[in-house]
């Protein structure tokens, strides 16, 4: 029987531009968990995931109460310190000094009669009672005494009362189950009931006090008959010595006031004024900051990717509110095997590409590649820096970034039909001399139409377009094609 024909083609001369593929995500370059200076409840959250904030755009607020408080408080210091720079500063006048001098006339009096009063109940104590005291304190016993008597007479009558009142209430109640008598008579002896429970009551209650008027009265007249007791006498010499210190003290107090005043204003008095005055603003610009830092703002452009807490959580510096994204420059972060590690350095050209917007792209460069090997998935991480910003672009978008390792390189290309693996081998089936022989080839990633054969070929083999149902050694007629592959 005749051969079988077989189309072939010589490999095609083509300048290639090899690259690896890689999936990353989209981020911007500073990421961060943003938070509270202080620590409070969080009263609002000013901002929703997603949306796309400013440097110094508040996004949440703390409860601001106590601070707001302190920020009042601290301006009234201010005023209170200001006027009293005025006050230091001020000459004196004639009715401060008149003022002054009546005030201490005043206080010298009071002095005097406290000293006064000191020493008489001094002399007295030493004296120790008199007949006339001892006859009046009997007296006021027996009057406590017989007030007693009265009081605990109208206690008996009073609980006589009662008891006669509960066997009424009883007997009442009896007569009213059985139809005697009508609802508003057994009321009028409920009542009747009540009233005696009070007064007994009220009369406990005066007996009470009249009993311990009668006791204060008897350990009154015990007193008065043991006479002046030394530690008595001890304390009431005390009190006039401090009655005299407090005098004297106030005799020199007085004029040296108003010396003092007569000698303002004085340069110690007003620097300790305005001493404490600018320690009032400086407690004031504080009070401010606190105020201030209830309210949680962006420290950079960017877009809210996450909110971490609810309004009504409690926060602090240590605990974040929300993550910020930096959307002015981002970036694109991707894993690449290890093995194209060498292929790999910064500022490498890369096409990038999305799903999302299949007919648009841009280009990216290699901004730097990763430090460490993730030795569980045998990768690198590679961060890529666009050179342009589609406005279509986000954080969070999955990428397709095409590493362009090599352009413009010359490299034998077959049909795409050509090339069959065969035990993680890449074969081809090439003609020589009317027999199909297989020849092992190196290639390189595949484009749209060709492969690239790095090794293996030359440029006159005849090499079978369609590698499918052709077997080695079989002879065969060829048939030339001479434009497979693209020109």
């Amino acid at each position: 029987s005749r051969p079988k024909t077989v189309s072939v083609t010589h490999p095609l001369e083509k300048s290639i531009t090899e690259s690896i593929a890689a999936s990353g995500k989209v981020r911007g370059d500073i990421e961060s968990d943003i938070g509270a200076i202080s620590s409070g409840r969080i009263s609002k959250i000013l901002v929703k995931e997603g949306q796309t904030v400013v440097q110094g755009q508040a996004l949440a607020n703390l409860e601001d109460g106590v601070a707001r408080m302190e920020l009042n408080q601290a301006e009234s210091a201010i005023t209170t310190a200001q006027e009293q720079v005025l006050l230091a500063s001020r000459k004196p006048i004639k009715s401060d000094e008149t003022r002054l001098r009546a005030d201490s006339r005043q206080t010298i009096l009071v002095a005097r009669a406290k000293l006064a009063s000191s020493e008489q109940h001094l002399s007295e104590l030493k004296a120790g009672p008199t007949k006339e005291e001892i006859d009046q304190a009997e007296a006021n016993l027996r009057q406590a005494q017989s007030l007693e008597a009265a009081s605990k007479s109208v206690v008996d009558q009073a609980q006589a009362q009662l008891d006669l009142s509960k066997k009424d209430v009883q007997r009442q109640r009896e007569l009213f189950e059985q139809g005697a008598i009508s609802k508003a008579d057994n009321d009028r002896s409920e009542t009747a009931l009540r009233l005696a429970t009070i007064a007994v009551q009220t009369a406990q209650d005066q007996f009470e006090a009249t009993s311990k008027s009668s006791q204060s009265a008897m350990a009154k007249l015990k007193q008065l008959k043991v006479g002046t007791r030394a530690e008595q006498i001890a304390q009431a010499a005390a009190d006039v010595e401090a009655a005299r210190a407090t005098l004297a003290g106030v005799q020199q107090s007085g004029p040296a006031q108003i010396d003092s005043l007569l000698s303002s204003p004085r340069i110690e008095d007003i620097k300790v004024a305005q001493a404490h005055l600018t320690e009032s603003i400086k407690n004031r610009q504080l009070a401010h900051q606190r105020l201030a830092d209830t309210v949680v703002r962006a420290p950079y452009d960017g877009v809210v990717t996450k909110l971490l807490l609810n309004e009504g959580s409690v926060t602090g510096p240590a605990q974040a509110i929300l993550k910020l994204i930096h959307n002015t420059t981002l970036e694109i972060r991707a894993d690449i095997d290890e093995v194209n590690l060498g292929r790999l350095k910064s500022g490498q050209e890369v096409l990038i590409t999305s799903d999302a917007y299949p007919d648009a792209s841009f280009k990216s460069v290699i901004l730097r590649l990763g430090t460490q090997v993730d030795s569980d998935k045998g990768s690198i991480e590679i961060v890529l820096r666009p050179l342009e910003k589609p406005v279509w672009l986000r954080p969070g978008m999955t990428m397709t970034a095409n590493i362009i390792v090599s352009r413009g390189l010359k490299h034998l290309t077959v049909p795409l039909t050509a090339v069959k693996t065969i035990n993680n081998r890449s074969i081809v089936f090439v003609v020589r001399d009317s027999v199909v022989a297989e020849q092992v080839v190196k290639v390189s990633p595949a484009g749209t139409d060709s492969i690239p054969v790095v090794s293996g070929l030359k440029a006159d083999d005849l090499v079978v377009i369609d590698s499918a149902g052709v077997e080695g050694g079989k002879s065969v007629a060829t048939k030339l094609i001479s434009t497979v592959g693209g020109k």
